[in-house]
């Protein structure tokens, strides 16, 4: 059986590459438990999180692991950027940087949240009162691992 996130890693992944003018390289970031973060052509970090409900708002939530994740991907490297998969409505994207400053402010209870109307752009809001309005799909990450290979 296929697990639930490894279908919706797998729409990330697609979108991607199917955009993609070169081939793109992914690594694991870490092997030990459930795999949400990768980095991209040895210099870009990526983490994905998903939410299976089907309408909005999507609720996002961030476990120590994923908190640690995040800011190893910040750490390491030059860019790093979060997707959040809305069930079958988009993908958002968002910078690590976007985020970081909510998972270290509220790291036991960090969360995100995704609303969409219609036609419109994902507003994104935290545990910590950021937000944001971004156009859903990947561009400006597909653009990135261009420019870094």
């Amino acid at each position: 059986m296929i697990s639930e996130y490894r279908l919706f890693h797998g729409a990330v992944f697609s979108e991607l590459i199917g955009g993609s003018r070169s081939g793109i390289k992914f690594q694991l970031l870490d092997r030990s438990g459930r795999d949400t973060a990768y980095i991209l052509n040895d210099s870009v970090g990526l983490q994905i999180k998903h939410s299976a409900r089907k309408l909005g708002p999507w609720s996002f939530t961030f476990t120590e692991q994923n908190q640690s994740e995040t800011i190893r991907l910040r750490d390491m490297c030059l860019m790093s950027f979060l997707v959040l998969v809305c069930h079958t409505a988009g993908m958002v994207l968002l910078s690590i940087e976007d985020v970081s400053d909510v998972l270290e402010e509220t790291p036991k209870s960090a969360w995100l949240r995704a609303e969409r109307r219609p036609g419109k752009w994902f507003e994104v809001s935290s545990s910590s009162g950021l937000a944001i309005k971004r156009p859903a799909g990947l561009d400006k990450l597909r653009a990135e691992i261009e420019s870094a290979s």
